[in-house]
């Protein structure tokens, strides 16, 4: 009995593994995509999971269930920040955003509120199994099981079905344009890996054909003689305030006969109202939104704006303004360094910008100062550049 036992153990390891990394991709899948987890949920995570098993099972003999705990580790750990991260900025993260991994200090305090203890779930079986092999005498014979080598023809025979069936995963969807879509077409692990390894390179153009008339041609638009309102706020000076997540739908709402917002519904209804302006943002956030108002560009597909275009040359609005004797500004209450803000300023051309270093931290919120303390020490350094 003690020798089959071990033998019984062997053949059952991979499986074993296999069963919970299943149940660890149906976990991420609830938290992950709206419509959670489906029966085809195993077809798109599971061929990958047995890829690295596969090699495991080939290449290692000794140390075998320690690797394998590795691989599960660093799975767990995957699927725990695509967690986090998607909590708190609704998309699914890539392998670039590691790149961006200085930013947490900033918003530690944000992402403390949306790490809920329900996610540590996902650590379960590696500390029960971690307390199992320190505490039983069964882990040796476990250990034993797992040096022994696996037929190597069925091996090699599960890695190329899961090869072909991680393929037909990745390229039929790889035309999406959503992240999250992607995804969940593809499969958690398939999409990063395809993030990972995917060449997304830019077409480039001659700096030559980059001429206001072919913009216009390919916008089709005509230039009119006599535009309507054109130099009508000449002169004039432009305040551009960005909202956070502030949405379409709280213009003119009301609630037990209360405004929501009435500040908002005045200027709507007295001024130009665009109500048909949609989000553009990628992994930047907020600094895309402030990239994307600045320059009327798209953002990057891999990275954010602040990082990929701000060493460029970038025509924008403050430059726009500065050749017509205008005084530029930028205000934000955090540090100007959380998403390369400082570098975007520069390429922008804004002649100054007040951060947490001008607002303090008075009456603090998260990031920095409150609206209250921003739009009063903002109102007020307004004043004194309009005296300039």
């Amino acid at each position: 009995m003690r020798l089959k036992e071990p033998r019984t153990l062997s053949k059952r390891s991979i499986l074993f593994f296999s069963l919970i990394m299943l149940a660890k991709s149906y976990f991420a899948w609830y938290y992950l995509f709206e419509d959670g987890p489906t029966w085809t949920t195993w077809l798109k995570e599971i061929p990958f999971i047995l890829l690295i098993f596969c090699l495991i099972e080939w290449f290692a003999t000794k140390r075998k269930i320690a690797i394998y705990m590795i691989v599960n580790l660093l799975i767990t750990v995957l699927f725990f920040s695509l967690i986090v991260y998607h909590n708190h900025f609704g998309i699914i993260a890539t392998s670039q955003v590691i790149g961006q991994a200085k930013q947490v200090g900033a918003v530690k305090k944000s992402i403390f509120s949306v790490l809920h203890p329900q996610y540590m779930l996902i650590f379960l079986d590696i500390i029960i199994i971690s307390l199992v092999m320190f505490s039983r005498k069964k882990a040796v014979a476990w250990k034993k099981a797992m040096s022994r080598r696996s037929n190597r023809k069925a091996v090699a025979a599960l890695f190329c079905i899961s090869l072909i069936i991680c393929m037909m995963n990745i390229f039929p969807n790889q035309a999406s344009m959503n992240e999250t879509v992607q995804a969940e077409q593809m499969g958690i692990l398939n999409y990063e890996a395809y993030a990972l390894l995917a060449e997304h390179k830019e077409e480039q153009i001659e700096l030559s054909q980059i001429t206001q008339a072919a913009i216009d041609q390919k916008k089709g638009i005509q230039e009119q003689s006599n535009p309507a309102l054109f130099g009508a706020a000449k002169g004039k000076n432009l305040i551009i305030i960005q909202m956070e997540s502030f949405q379409n739908f709280l213009i003119n709402l009301s609630i037990d006969g209360q405004e929501i917002t009435p500040n908002m519904n005045k200027l709507a209804a007295g001024n130009f109202y665009f109500p048909r302006f949609y989000q553009q943002v990628g992994q930047g956030n907020t600094s895309d939104a402030e990239f994307i108002v600045n320059t009327s560009f798209y953002v990057p597909p891999d990275g954010p704006a602040t990082d990929i275009y701000a060493p460029k040359e970038l025509p924008s609005l403050p430059k726009l303004l500065q050749a017509q004797g205008y005084d530029t500004a930028t205000f934000h209450t955090n540090e100007v360094d959380f998403w390369n803000r400082g570098e975007l300023y520069k390429a922008l051309g804004f002649d100054r910008y007040y951060d947490k270093a001008f607002f303090g931290e008075d009456d603090k919120v998260f990031y920095g100062a409150s609206d209250e303390i921003l739009y009063k020490k903002t109102s007020a350094e307004l004043a004194r550049m309009d005296q300039r």
